[in-house]
């Protein structure tokens, strides 16, 4: 994501340099159970989808997007589905997850109440307006996609509880939960909002899966490395502690550690995963691998990978489907082009600047060459369908311009918002052909 408007200095973290060599762990697939194990899912194709970070124009343009494939039906086995089903995971960076937050926690809720899959609307669930809701669902989502956490993030600067080990950071993580993971709702109805256990199941326990995975991408303060937060990576890095709703939580030395780890909220993955140096602090879990060195600090995952193709691709390579199918949401407002139309070399405040986002944008130009690197190849078993803002500087240059001027942002006006998830439907719409065709069991 770039660099939020709000100007909010963190403070500086220590980092300690433990002397164990460490391999970053990466997710293991083979340890829960399958999303493909839900109704109505074809088994020969892997379908994920990446959102980069952006902040509220990642959410709802996000959100458009995710409508979008909801009308498009494909053939799978003869009948008639929507491409949203086949969703079976999200990778998600910052901004990103607040789109996943929404369908998910808007789906469990439907699922919760009993209701059918194929009865769900998502389009539905994030239209103020709509008679035909799903039951079950926040009445207020759509005000969570443009909730002002900038705000919240103020008041927590401001609160006279910021001391000790609480910072502005909790009081959005906070937020998050009450608001985008609808856990204000969701306790209302007699249930917590979503966590990590709801989204990854177990493969001993031999149960379906009821909703697609969904991974948080963060990254180590300490050495850069990118975390995709499931259950066992947080059990290889042995966190047993964490802050959620401005409360500390420490495990119980009786209660297994997979279990406390799969109690965790998925707003404080959220929060971690769009920890942006400078706006949000870094999120802390403790963790028992290093006595010496017991906190594992988490930044923005755009630091080392804004679009989450990493995690994605290394889902898809896991996956035994023979037919791959990535769809990667970019909101990146910026252009590809590597030239300037200004003579003049940019100066230092300029180029300082430009260092915190010029690695976060460098990962657009990388997609196939991290395929390979995962042992996929495009045009074989993968397809890549990209849905970015290009389309919109001709659409809609006016909504293109205001983005572009306006930089990421954690809030959005009502009038913005529709403009976003207007334009991310038609832009993902303006893909159907090849969606139909990459995930039809008989494509035409």
């Amino acid at each position: 994501m770039r660099p939020c408007r709000i100007l909010l200095v963190s403070g500086l973290v220590a980092s300690h340099a433990s002397a164990q060599a460490w391999t970053p762990p990466r997710f293991d697939a083979s340890k829960f159970v399958s999303p493909e194990s839900r109704p109505n899912q074809d088994p020969d194709v892997a379908f994920v989808v990446a959102v980069s970070g952006g902040g509220h124009r990642s959410a709802n343009f996000g959100a458009g997007v995710l409508a979008g494939l909801e009308q498009i039906r494909i053939n799978v086995d003869g009948q008639p589905q929507s491409a949203l089903w086949q969703v079976d995971a999200f990778s998600t960076v910052s901004g990103g997850g607040f789109v996943a937050a929404a369908y998910l926690s808007s789906l469990d809720d439907f699922l919760q109440t009993g209701g059918a899959l194929d009865d769900f609307s998502f389009a539905a669930a994030i239209d103020a307006d709509s008679q035909s809701r799903p039951a079950g669902c926040d009445p207020d989502l759509r005000e969570h996609l443009r909730h002002n956490y900038e705000r919240d993030l103020l008041r927590g600067a401001l609160s006279p509880r910021v001391i000790g080990t609480l910072d502005r950071g909790d009081y959005l993580e906070s937020s998050f939960h009450a608001h985008i993971l609808c856990g204000d709702h969701r306790e209302r109805l007699g249930r917590p909002s979503l966590r990590l256990g709801d989204i990854f199941v177990p493969a001993s326990e031999g149960a379906m899966a009821r909703l697609p995975w969904w991974i948080g991408n963060a990254t180590a303060f300490s050495n850069g490395a990118q975390v995709p937060m499931t259950p066992d990576v947080l059990a290889t890095y042995g966190v047993v502690g964490y802050k959620h709703d401005r409360k500390a939580m420490q495990r119980d030395p009786s209660v297994p550690r997979e279990q406390f780890i799969a109690g965790i909220p998925m707003s404080v993955i959220l929060k971690a995963s769009a920890s942006f140096p400078g706006v949000v602090p870094p999120s802390t879990f403790v963790c028992d691998t290093d006595p010496a060195a017991p906190y594992l600090h988490l930044v923005d995952g755009g630091l080392s990978d804004n679009l989450g193709v990493i995690t994605a691709f290394q889902l898809l390579a896991q996956d035994p489907a023979p037919r791959k199918v990535l769809l990667v949401i970019d909101v990146y407002a910026g252009g590809l082009s590597p030239y300037s139309d200004q003579e003049k070399a940019p100066n230092a405040a300029a180029a300082g600047i430009r260092s915190l986002t010029i690695g976060l944008d460098s990962w657009r130009t990388r997609y196939e060459e991290i395929a390979r690197s995962q042992g996929l190849d495009q045009g074989q078993s993968l397809t890549i369908i990209r849905v970015d803002f290009d389309d919109m500087r001709a659409n809609d240059p006016e909504l293109w311009r205001l983005i572009d001027e306006g930089g990421t942002r954690l809030t959005a006006e009502p009038e913005e918002q529709d403009r976003l998830i207007n334009a991310g439907m038609q832009v993902l719409l303006s893909r159907r052909a090849q969606i139909e065709a990459a995930l039809s069991s008989n494509p035409r």
